[in-house]
C-alpha cells in the first residue's frame, strides 16, 4: 500500500508579487532587458517551488 500525500497550498514558501516598474512599458524596446529580468525571476521561482513540492515530507522536516 503506498502513502499519498495531498498537496496543500500553505506547504509552498509566501512568495509577494512584485510590482512592475511605473515608467516600465512592454511594447518599448528600451524596456526590453526589465521584462526579460523579470520573466526570468519568475521562470526560477516556478522552478524552485516544483523542486520543492517534488521533495519527500521527510527531507522538508530536515530542511
Amino acid at each position: 500500500m503506498k502513502l499519498i500525500r495531498l498537496f496543500k497550498a500553505g506547504d509552498l514558501p509566501i512568495r509577494y508579487h512584485s510590482k512592475i516598474r511605473s515608467g516600465a512599458n512592454p511594447y518599448d524596446l528600451a524596456d526590453k532587458d526589465y521584462f526579460e529580468a523579470r520573466a526570468r525571476k519568475q521562470r526560477m521561482n516556478a522552478r524552485r517551488d516544483r523542486r520543492f513540492l517534488n521533495r519527500s515530507s521527510y527531507e522538508k522536516l530536515a530542511a
